[in-house]
């Protein structure tokens, strides 16, 4: 691909030591001016080489200027780039100068010895890359108290908590590039909206030998403005929930029976109100879902709210935290039946190791509030 017009490129020393940061964004020049600015103490305190390399596929003049300025200013190589996420990372990785490859979200702010953390893991021979925590900053929304209740949040602190991982968010994720190439990179066959493909390039690192090492102090702030609001947030769960099913695809030694998919159940409550319906010739008997659907909810926030401790006050959080989790599960349950693989749906990605205690926690009041939904829709359709 092409670097942008009037952008620098610069040339390192063959065969020094280093690490290339590769930045993909679209749209993101202010974002973008933030990272590289707080790149700035990271890269000179960093007793190695460095350089950071921009993969932009923005879609308007103004854009592409501004990152070709940003790129100027910060001494950053910057390349062109297509609509794919995992196709832009794909193109920083195999023009990287150096053999480390840090990859960092645009929204992310980097902390005065973030490249010193990551390379002091590769002084260890057998590391093969290394996961940092994402810290998540700045105001939070009405929204946000939903999205901390979602376990959607914890793999960004898999570089805090575990010593070593097999996959991790590449908001603030290093690898050698010579692993990272040996791997084939991110699978661009992923959807072109980021889902799945950092989860897929770890657990194919981790079978191919490569040990992912954790570093509780390269740390990186992810601003909260990009996770506020709804809209992209149902956007970006319905995206993962979709990217399950790839996942599903190439790793089908890590799926587990699930239990039962609000998805499922409700596919089943429908079905039933049509027949009911079709059957007494009464068409209220269709909106049973929709009350299937609120029982379900309601109840589901309310018993979650008492029985984990949460206080009365996040029993509302808990409706909105419940809403992004459908949202991932109508994103599943759709891919899952446009390739016709049904029988994945009674089944469910394990991703970590400790992941069953949640979704045993979780998983038998779930039982228990289907149960309940399904008894007062049932009642009431006796009426």
């Amino acid at each position: 691909m092409a670097s942008h017009p009037d952008t620098a490129r610069l040339v390192p020393s063959a065969g020094s030591p280093g690490i290339s940061v590769v930045i993909v964004t679209r749209n993101c020049s202010r974002h973008v001016r933030n990272l590289l600015a707080s790149l700035q103490p990271s890269r000179q305190g960093y007793t190695g080489e460095s350089e950071v390399i921009i993969v932009d596929d923005s879609s308007s003049d103004a854009e592409r200027a501004q990152m070709a300025a940003l790129g100027r200013e910060f001494g950053a190589r910057l390349l062109a780039g297509n609509a794919s996420v995992s196709a832009k990372r794909n193109l920083g990785a195999e023009q990287a100068a150096y053999p480390i490859v840090l990859f960092l979200d645009s929204d992310c702010i980097a902390s005065p010895d973030l490249l010193q953390q990551h390379a002091r893991i590769y002084e260890d021979p057998a590391a093969g890359a290394c996961l940092g925590p994402v810290d998540f900053c700045g105001p939070a929304s009405w929204l946000w108290r939903s999205v901390e209740l979602t376990p959607y949040v914890i793999p960004f602190q898999f570089g805090r908590i575990m010593p070593a991982c097999s996959w991790g968010p590449t908001a603030n994720f290093s690898v050698r590039r010579e692993a990272f190439l040996q791997v084939r990179g991110f699978d661009t066959t992923f959807p072109p909206r980021p889902g799945g493909e950092d989860v897929d390039l770890g657990l194919r690192l981790t079978k191919a030998g490569c040990r992912i090492h954790c570093n509780p102090a390269a740390v990186v702030q992810h601003t909260r403005e990009t996770w506020s609001s709804l809209r992209s947030m149902t956007r970006r769960l319905n995206a993962w929930g979709r990217a399950e099913y790839y996942l599903m695809e190439r790793h089908p030694e890590m799926i587990r029976p699930a239990f039962p998919r609000f998805t499922v159940v409700f596919g089943l409550v429908v079905i039933a109100s049509v027949l009911l319906a079709t059957i007494r010739l009464q068409p209220s008997l269709l909106l049973l879902p929709l009350l299937w659907a609120a029982v379900y909810v309601g109840a589901f926030s309310l018993a979650s709210a008492w029985r984990f401790a949460r206080g009365w006050a996040d029993v509302l959080p808990e409706v909105g935290a419940l809403c992004l989790l459908l949202s991932f599960e109508l994103g599943a349950a759709a891919e899952f039946v446009r390739h016709r693989r049904f029988d994945l749906l009674g089944g469910q990605m394990i991703y970590t190791s400790g992941q069953l205690v949640g979704e045993w926690a979780y998983g038998s009041l779930r039982v228990w509030i289907i149960i309940l939904a399904t008894l007062t829709v049932a009642g009431l359709s006796l009426i």
